[in-house]
């Protein structure tokens, strides 16, 4: 918010697609394997004009697959978008990149919008799964939701996980992928290296 006041939002996410590149490089050199890091951007970022251009920089100047660079949106943002930012985000993706709704089942869902194949993969908010042991209800909105997006071939991650039974549960209402302290806190990428070294 405080980069959107300031102006300061296009030169924070250049800086942000060239950090995660970086990343994606460095894993790449120093393991075994292919490797993706998501990013996040907002409602105002599909505004500036200079968004496509930053991230085929970020793409060019590390050599990367932009299939291995992933961009996020909320489901608040992604609901807010006008025509124009659609047409961007349908570019994006035209481009090779993954595009990921972030924070749905907080309320503002729209199950029209996930029609538009935008979207590759879903992020449950952590609303709804944190307490998937305590809650049949919300057990049965993860259900549905799950059910709903394999039928539209989206990819399922729960957020916000942070224990063995939770991760299980999570697992036995569909969910394809897990992202939570369960895994790790967030770290650096030496301290991520070393993570995946071990």
């Amino acid at each position: 918010s405080l980069a959107k006041i300031d102006g300061l939002l296009p030169d924070l996410e250049e800086f942000i697609f060239q950090e995660a590149c970086r990343g994606i490089a460095s894993l790449e050199k120093q393991l075994t394997g292919h490797f993706k890091i998501s990013v996040n951007i907002t409602g105002d970022s599909l505004k500036y004009a200079t968004l496509e251009n930053s991230l085929q920089q970020a793409i060019t100047d590390f050599s990367i697959n932009p299939a291995e660079l992933w961009i996020e949106i909320t489901e608040q943002d992604a609901l807010a978008s006008t025509t124009e930012s659609i047409k961007k985000l349908k570019s994006l993706k035209s481009h090779g990149h993954k595009l990921l709704i972030d924070d749905f089942g907080m309320g503002h869902t729209s199950v029209t919008y996930l029609r538009t194949n935008i979207f590759d993969v879903v992020k449950l908010d952590g609303s709804i799964t944190r307490n998937v042991l305590e809650s049949e209800n919300n057990q049965q909105i993860i259900s549905s939701l799950v059910t709903l997006s394999k039928k539209l071939d989206l990819m399922v991650i729960a957020e916000f996980v942070d224990n063995i039974p939770q991760r299980d549960k999570l697992a036995e209402l569909g969910c394809d992928a897990f992202q939570g302290y369960l895994y790790s806190k967030p770290i650096s990428l030496t301290d991520l290296l070393d993570l995946l070294k071990n």
